[in-house]
């Protein structure tokens, strides 16, 4: 993430056990708003943030303060467990984003999580990632054309939707990383 400077942008996480301590009785309410399903999931009922992309899972949301928002899931874990996740990330074991059951959460680094996301089948890769400009189609024609033509060749013949650069990413298997790739 970065911002119209290019300078990157951290996630500021907030310290969630004094708000917990400030908010005590309105986060009592608010961590009632849930229903139990077939999964043991505690389904949160409240508020939602829109996803970005839209097709992604929702992730419940509460406002404690008018500066401060926080995501549900997280929130709960502290809750519930007295523990603070500060700069860790909250994973859903059960792979429910609006689930707030600690029994279903767990702290983890941002890799573990990505790697959760790979596992389960909900990583965005090749036609499926909103980024993508080739198809999938046109990547299996780069693929066998990468000993006949340059990279600035193969960019021509796609209809110059990517530089160079990115053909050379195929090239190098750094991109489209799950199609086969012919033996050299």
């Amino acid at each position: 993430m970065s911002s119209s400077n290019n300078t990157p942008v951290r996630r500021r996480h907030v310290e969630i056990l004094p708000l917990i301590v400030e908010h005590r009785a309105k986060i009592d309410e608010h961590m009632k708003r849930f229903e139990v399903d077939s999964n043991d999931c505690w389904n949160w009922t409240g508020r939602t943030l829109k996803p970005k992309p839209p097709e992604t899972n929702r992730y419940g949301a509460i406002s404690l303060t008018k500066n401060t928002k926080l995501f549900v899931h997280r929130l709960a874990y502290a809750y519930h467990t007295g523990i603070d996740p500060l700069a860790k990330v909250v994973r859903h074991k059960c792979d429910n984003t609006l689930c707030i059951n600690p029994e279903h959460l767990q702290t983890g680094t941002n890799d573990q999580n990505m790697a959760d996301m790979k596992k389960r089948g909900r990583s965005t890769y090749g036609e499926k990632s909103y980024h993508a400009k080739l198809t999938e189609q046109e990547v299996k024609f780069i693929l066998t054309r990468l000993h006949l033509n340059t990279d600035a060749e193969l960019a021509q013949f796609v209809g110059n939707k990517v530089l160079p650069g990115t053909i050379r990413l195929i090239r190098q298997g750094k991109a489209w990383t799950y199609l086969p790739r012919e033996a050299a």
